[in-house]
């Protein structure tokens, strides 16, 4: 049992990665057209980024 919950904490752990990583993509892209907007985006969501 104790693997599984390892393995499935593993898998999760990378999912989040995964998303992270996109979402930061998502925010890098968006800035180029329309940095204001994102630099108010990561002030008003800094606990939620960290």
């Amino acid at each position: 049992m104790t693997n599984y919950c390892i393995g499935i904490s593993n898998k999760i752990r990378i999912a989040r990665s995964f998303f992270i990583q996109k979402g930061i993509g998502c925010l890098r892209e968006y800035s180029k057209t329309n940095p204001e907007s994102v630099k108010q985006f990561i002030s008003e969501n800094k606990l939620a980024l960290c």
